[in-house]
């Protein structure tokens, strides 16, 4: 009878221990999350693994600011869980998730292409809530039409519908399969069912920038403006 009351002793108190020791480290990493401030109100700065750099800024409203190769943006949102941040920009075409560590963060970015990279940034102070500057780059393709080389050799013609949608000639043919988005003065391009990438900069009534396809391979591309409208 005193074994069976010592046994049943022994297992209330381990119990009791194992309890308290799971409490404990429950509440260790609520407090080390609780103990990671929010980066409303603050600016940070860095690169990523292009040799690109950024200027974030985190918007109480959770929206986003940033300064890029390309210029000023606002389309951009961030949300922040413990020590976890996140970052998406222009509808989501390119997303950003990290970890912040004191007054670093660090982590992977990807975008719609299949383009992935890695990024840091460091805490800089309270943000100066930066306006949006007049614009200066390029109005807009949408509407137009543009033509050009490859590093192939190889001759295109773009045509930029308003809908988002790409029609273009290349020798094999002509296509409708493409899409289009513009960034300030950055152009991304999808074609042959997104099979194929594009990425490049706009300056004036010129685009040039570097292409991809699914195989991995990579080239250089480029295109002059030809018209205001782009054929249907």
């Amino acid at each position: 009878m005193r074994t069976s009351f010592f046994l049943l002793s022994c297992l209330l108190v381990t119990a009791v221990v194992m309890a308290v020791a799971t409490a404990a480290a429950v509440t260790l990493v609520e407090s080390a999350q609780e103990e990671v401030p929010s980066v409303a109100g603050t600016m940070w700065v860095g690169t990523d693994s292009d040799g690109d750099h950024y200027e974030y800024h985190f918007m109480s409203d959770g929206s986003l600011h940033y300064r890029s190769p390309t210029g000023f943006s606002t389309n951009a949102t961030w949300t922040q869980n413990g020590n976890e941040i996140y970052m998406e920009t222009n509808n989501r075409y390119s997303e950003r998730r990290g970890t912040i560590t004191g007054n670093q963060m660090r982590g992977n970015g990807w975008n719609q292409v299949g383009l992935e990279w890695t990024w840091t940034a460091e805490k800089q102070g309270a943000t100066s809530a930066p306006e949006e500057p007049t614009p200066t780059g390029p109005t807009g393709v949408s509407g137009t039409t543009w033509a050009g080389s490859d590093a192939n050799g190889d001759n295109y013609e773009y045509r930029f519908n308003e809908d988002g949608s790409l029609h273009y000639e290349s020798p094999s043919g002509f296509s409708s399969d493409g899409t289009w988005k513009q960034d300030g003065n950055t152009i991304y391009i999808l074609m042959d069912g997104g099979r194929v990438g594009r990425k490049g900069t706009i300056q004036g009534n010129q685009m040039e920038g570097e292409a991809w396809n699914d195989t991995g391979r990579r080239w250089t591309w480029f295109a002059e403006r030809r018209s205001s409208r782009a054929p249907v």
